[in-house]
């Protein structure tokens, strides 16, 4: 899953943190897909310049807490749908020691909670009672700005996107693609790896092995999977290619034809090329082959025009240095490549963007001048 040089890592789901002490009490992410959730995060000790406890509770005045997270949890921090503990401690720098840094001068970091509510009215406040102070957060006139603040900045609180879990299972999920479609559905592309045999929960192993054919077996590989929401529930996740793949990447388009396309890059005879799919009606297509040159491909991303046309932009390695290319959609495939940045150093993980008149931009980032830049 990870071509050339550089390691590029996506987390595609997040999880609920919570300490096992409060672990009955805690919620966590499992709860039902609601487009009227509303997430909020709290963050403690802004201004504390010593490590420091908190610890409290929250009670919404109108609605419920449905979900709980920790932001920046460790140890025994926890929250619960009604109180929540946690510290603020100081930050640790890698190899901090060998620079002859005093750990009582490294800067304190501050700690959260995470609280999805359900049922919020206009009027809804969250009443935040703290063993250091109580503030009051107007969550349902909280709107997608920046954070506000309570007890004298040494608090502060937030509107975030709501999130849910939306895979769980063996497989390592990563490399997540979205688009929009028609209805009010969302279709979500990723990359599922299967674990080798045993290897599904990363045994420990204590001390070293004498005999290493455990690992004989190769792992399953990586497999392109697709799962969409309908009716506020996503289906079952399916296969769009063989199991076995070492894949990297995902993006995703909608043409005008309302055809959905996924794309990717694969590792096929010892080079990264291209590959797309795309869904007409209820039907898949067979792999279309986008590129085929000798270096890799791969670091996609997609946009539709205008018109209706796909685009697609991508990193193509060649003898020396990397490059980023463009190719329009020409229906069930794409046209000929057109070379947009091909500077003497790298260019590296390009962007998309098109406008209602019909152009369509491109970004990445270059070493031209011996560090990387925006252009």
């Amino acid at each position: 899953m990870k071509p050339a040089n550089r390691t590029i890592s996506l987390i595609l789901l997040v999880g609920a943190a919570a300490a096992a002490a409060a672990s009955a009490a805690a919620q966590n992410l499992d709860v039902p897909m609601d487009r009227d959730l509303v997430n909020v995060v709290i963050r403690f000790g802004l201004a504390d310049t010593e490590p420091s406890a908190w610890e409290g509770t929250y009670r919404l005045t109108e609605g419920r807490i449905v979900a709980t997270d920790g932001w920046r949890f460790v140890g025994d921090d926890y929250a619960t749908t009604a109180r929540f503990k946690l510290g603020v401690r100081r930050f640790y720098p890698r190899f901090f020691n060998l620079r002859g840094r005093d750990p009582k001068s490294l800067p304190t970091e501050p700690n959260g909670v995470v609280l999805t509510m359900a049922g919020v009215a206009t009027s809804s406040v969250l009443e935040v009672s703290t063993s250091r102070g109580d503030f009051s957060v107007p969550v349902g006139k909280l709107g997608y700005t920046r954070p506000r603040q309570a007890l004298d900045k040494n608090v502060d609180f937030q509107r975030l996107p709501a999130s849910r879990r939306i895979v769980k299972a063996t497989t390592e999920d990563a490399y997540p693609a979205a688009a929009a479609l028609p209805g009010g559905r969302l279709a979500v592309a990723y990359i599922a790896f299967t674990h080798g045999e045993g290897f599904e929960k990363r045994p420990p192993i204590p001390t070293p092995p004498e005999d290493f054919s455990f690992l004989a077996t190769p792992p399953g590989g990586d497999q392109i999977m697709f799962t969409e929401l309908q009716d506020d529930e996503w289906t079952t996740p399916i296969p769009l290619t063989e199991p076995g793949g070492d894949l990297f990447g995902t993006a995703m388009a909608l043409d005008g034809e309302r055809r959905l396309w996924v794309f990717w890059s694969a590792n096929v005879d010892e080079n990264w090329d291209l590959f797309a799919k795309f869904r007409t009606g209820d039907n898949w297509s067979e792999p279309v082959k986008i590129t085929s040159a000798a270096g890799s491909d791969f670091n996609a991303a997609a946009v539709t025009d205008s018109e209706g046309r796909v685009w697609l932009a991508w990193q193509s390695f060649g003898e020396t240095q990397s490059d980023i290319l463009v190719a329009r959609q020409e229906g069930e495939t794409f046209g000929q490549p057109t070379v947009v940045a091909a500077t003497p150093a790298n260019d590296w993980k390009p962007a998309l963007a098109a406008s209602l008149h019909g152009h369509v931009a491109v970004a990445w980032d270059t070493y031209q001048h011996g560090n990387y830049d925006v252009v």
